[in-house]
């Protein structure tokens, strides 16, 4: 799969299930209504408002007959320079699953350096409630992939 975009924009991030074998390219393992791709866009620069930004999503893919084929989807979006624009028309399923995507990565993270921190300070402590606190900490990231 391949994502263009207008002059004046570039992609920041990729987000979603995918292999990079390139800058540009990502390869997919699969592709059903199941799966969802996010990119971030930044403006390098500034943006006529009475313009649009073009986007473009190139996919080559075999079907089971065998067959190659590209899809492509071609998006062109009105450029806005009132805030109130861009949340008049943002798309809130995929602001949510971005900032919860956002939200477990940083719980993650956090997660990580707390049991980090413990094992590298406290370890060392032979007392029977270690034990616990250490099973209880190597534990611990099994809530948030719970959740």
């Amino acid at each position: 799969m391949i994502l263009r975009n207008f002059l004046g924009l570039r992609i920041s991030q990729y987000y979603g299930n995918f292999a990079r074998s390139n800058a540009t390219d990502l390869t997919l393992g699969i592709l059903d209504a199941d799966r969802a791709i996010m990119a971030d866009f930044e403006h390098s620069g500034s943006l006529d408002p009475r313009s649009y930004a073009y986007i473009q999503c190139a996919i080559l893919y075999t079907t089971v007959w065998g067959e190659r084929r590209v899809r492509v989807i071609n998006l062109a979006l009105q450029v806005a320079q009132l805030a109130g624009n861009v949340f008049q028309f943002a798309d809130l399923d995929t602001l949510i699953c971005r900032l919860t995507r956002e939200g477990v990565q940083s719980t993650f993270s956090l997660l990580f350096s707390i049991t980090s921190s413990f094992f590298s300070y406290c370890e060392h402590e032979e007392a029977e409630t270690q034990y616990n606190k250490r099973r209880a900490y190597r534990e611990m990231f099994r809530y948030p992939i719970g959740i």
